[in-house]
Parts: structure tokens; sequence; C-alpha cells
């Protein structure tokens, strides 16, 4: 792998991790666009390491408030941009554990079948399609009602099954969260808050899980640079492409990442039949 191919797919990761769009899916894509099939599974693990660096920048206030509730409540105030109290962000700690239950009992269910649709880029397409219609129903018929102090557990587990579905590639993440956050109920921004941070245990317990699978094998001295820069590149367009979601939910623009999804998955599903 080169440093241009590892550039170009941290940037895609970091990207499309948080745009609803579907990271894995874009990997998919751009893999074939740039020929980068020898690229080992350790350098797709430090990829999503590096869109978790991206959290922990983007939302570092909330993580160091979640942490403080539990181990020093007294030194919190309420912050003026989410006004949690310390029951507020206990609440939310309690939110997120739940919500990571079914996400990992799906992970281990659907495990073979994921990977086995990891080769077909006919098949992202039209998971592209599905996550496009999602974002346009989901930003239609979402009602701004709760915040996650009132957010309910039962929302919480429901939220955490559209996560393990989102594993597939071409069913974006972020977009399956925020999505169903915003049908159940929860405010927009709140919501994306929610789905970031609840990236966190996920993508680390991916990734520790794959790592232990690797344990032993080493690490080429020709990967060490191209992986240093790809997860650079995921940190640095992961802090951007947050920036970007929160700008899309002010703006009232979310609809047009939803198009998006439908020309990406449609010039793919017309390239695969003109090819046939």
């Amino acid at each position: 792998m080169t440093g241009f191919q590892a550039l170009i797919l941290g940037i895609v990761q970091g990207l499309t991790e948080f745009l609803p769009v579907s990271s894995s899916g874009h990997l998919v894509i751009f893999r074939s666009i740039l020929g980068a099939y020898e690229a080992p599974l350790l350098f797709d693990v430090m990829l999503h390491l590096g869109t978790v660096v991206a959290v922990l920048i983007a939302y570092r206030e909330d993580l160091g408030r979640l942490i403080a509730a539990f181990f020093a409540p007294r030194s919190l105030g309420r912050t003026q941009e989410s006004r949690y109290t310390v029951a507020g962000y206990r609440r939310m700690f309690f939110l997120l554990i739940i919500s990571c239950i079914p996400t990992v009992i799906l992970a281990l269910i659907l495990k073979p079948l994921v990977e086995a649709t990891f080769s077909s880029v006919g098949t992202v397409g039209w998971a592209l399609l599905i996550t496009g219609t999602f974002l346009l129903v989901s930003e239609r018929f979402g009602s701004e009602r709760a915040s996650i102090s009132r957010f309910p557990a039962i929302s919480a587990f429901i939220v955490g099954i559209a996560q393990g579905i989102a594993a597939f590639p071409g069913i974006s993440r972020s977009g399956a969260t925020i999505g169903t956050s915003l049908l159940l109920g929860l405010r927009k921004e709140e919501a994306a808050r929610y789905s970031f941070i609840l990236s966190i245990p996920v993508i680390i317990g991916a990734a520790l899980l794959e790592l232990k699978d690797l344990l032993g094998t080493g690490v080429g001295g020709g990967l060490v640079a191209p992986m240093v820069i790809g997860v650079i590149s995921a940190a640095v367009s992961g802090y951007i492409a947050i920036r970007m979601v929160l700008l899309a939910f002010r703006k009232r623009r979310f609809s047009l990442l939803a198009i998006y999804c439908w020309i990406v998955g449609g010039l793919i599903i017309f390239g695969r039949f003109i090819a046939q």
C-alpha cells in the first residue's frame, strides 16, 4: 500500500464515519477505485481508531463531564451548550450501556454475513439507497420532543439495534443511530452527540476484538508509514465531518446527504448492470 492510497482511504474513513453515508460502503468503493485490495485488516482497524480520536477531541467537554458525573459530581455545573445536570450525564452513561448491548449481540450473530458482503460492491449500492431513504424519512417524521435526560431506556435499546444492523457496508452507522434517535423523539443536536459518543465504545470494542485475532501476525515495515498517514488523515477528516453534520442540522440540510446516498448507490447499481 502506498502513502497516497493510505491518505485517501483515511480521508474517506474519517468523513464517512460521521457523515451519514456509510464509511464501510465507501471504503469498499474506494478500495476498488484505488486498487488497494491488499491493505491488511490491521490498517482498517487503525483507521477506525483514528476516527475515535476525532470524537475524543470534538466532545472532550462532554466526555470529561460524563466521567466527572461519577467520580467528582460536585465539580460539575451545567454547560451552556447542553445544559445537562449531573443526573443528566449519569443518565447518558446508562443509556450508552443499554445501546451497546444489542449492538454487540447483533455484531456477533451477523459477523459471517457482514464479512461476506464486504466483497460485493453491488450490495453496497442497494444499501446506500436504503440509507438515503431512511435519512429522508427520519428528517421528515422525526419529532424533537425529548432531551437525552428524558430519553427512554427502550429507545436507547432500539438505537443499539439500529447500530448493529449498520455493520453491513452501505448502511451508515451514524445515519442509522441519528435517524432512529430522531424518529424516537430525540432533539437533533443531542441525537448527533449521542450517536458520536456511542461510536467510541463500539469502535474501540470492535478494534480490540480484531487486534486480538491479529496479535502475533506482526506489521510489515512498509506498512508503518502508510498506517500513520491513514490514522492522522482519518482523525482530521473525522473531526471536520462531525462539524459538517452539526452544521447540516442547523441549516436543515440533512436531506442533501440522503440525495447523495441515492446518487452514489444508483451509479453503483447502474455500473454493475452495465458491466454485466
